[in-house]
C-alpha cells in the first residue's frame, strides 16, 4: 500500500509568497516604466486633454506636456479662461491675457499604476485546475486595462482641474467647501494608493 498526502501551505506562507511576488513585480515594472517613461507618458496625454475638457469648458487647454520641474518628471496643464466664473454672487470676466499653470509629478501617474499592476499580477489563484487558472489568468489580464483606464481617469485630471481651481477659490472665496478639492486633497494624501489597491481586489474578485 503506497500513502500519500499533501501539505497546504499555511496562509502566513501564502501570505508571504504573494507579498514576495508583489515586491519583484513591482520592482521590474517600475524600473521598466522608469526607463519608457518617455514613450508611454506623451501617449496618455490626449486622453488626459480630452477627460479635462470634457470636466469642465471654463478653461481653455492652451498646453499639456510633460516638464520638469527641478529634477522631477512632472505633467504639466496651461490653461487660459474661457468663460465667467461665478462664486457665491459674482461673476469674473475672463481676462485674454490670463494664463494659469498646474502641475503633479509624473510618479503620480506610473506608481500607482505599478501598484494596481503587480497586486493583479501576484494575486493567487485559487482554482485547482491548470485550464481553470489559465482561465482565471486571462480574465485578469483582460480587465486590467479597464482598471489602469479607471485609475488614471479618476486622479490625475481631477488633481490638475482642482490645482486649477483652487486658484480662484483661494483667491476669491477662501473656505468655500469643494467637493473637487476634497476628492483632491484625498488622492494626494495617500487615496491614490487605496484606489489603486481597491481596483485590483475589484480585478482578482471578478475575474
Amino acid at each position: 500500500m503506497r500513502l500519500s498526502s499533501s501539505i497546504e501551505p499555511s496562509p502566513q506562507k501564502k501570505l508571504g509568497h504573494f507579498f514576495l511576488r508583489f515586491v519583484m513585480l513591482a520592482l521590474v515594472l517600475g524600473f521598466v516604466l522608469n526607463r519608457t517613461q518617455d514613450t508611454w507618458a506623451p501617449a496618455l496625454l490626449p486622453a488626459l486633454q480630452t477627460e479635462l475638457e470634457w470636466l469642465d469648458d471654463t478653461y481653455k487647454i492652451q498646453n499639456l506636456s510633460l516638464d520638469r520641474e527641478g529634477a522631477d518628471r512632472v505633467v504639466r496643464v496651461v490653461v487660459s479662461q474661457a468663460r465667467f466664473i461665478v462664486l457665491g454672487d459674482v461673476a469674473y470676466r475672463p481676462h485674454p491675457l490670463g494664463r494659469a499653470n498646474a502641475s503633479t509629478l509624473l510618479g503620480n501617474v506610473m506608481l500607482p499604476a505599478v501598484l494596481l499592476t503587480a497586486m493583479v499580477l501576484a494575486w493567487p489563484i485559487g482554482v485547482p485546475s491548470r485550464t481553470g487558472r489559465i482561465k482565471v489568468a486571462l480574465r485578469r489580464a483582460a480587465m486590467l486595462p479597464l482598471a489602469l483606464t479607471m485609475l488614471w481617469s479618476l486622479d490625475v485630471p481631477f488633481v490638475l482641474w482642482a490645482a486649477i481651481w483652487s486658484l480662484h477659490v483661494d483667491a476669491f472665496a477662501p473656505g468655500m467647501f469643494s467637493p473637487l478639492l476634497v476628492w483632491s486633497q484625498f488622492l494626494q494624501g495617500g487615496g491614490r494608493d487605496m484606489l489603486a489597491i481597491g481596483l485590483a481586489v475589484a480585478v482578482c474578485s471578478f475575474a
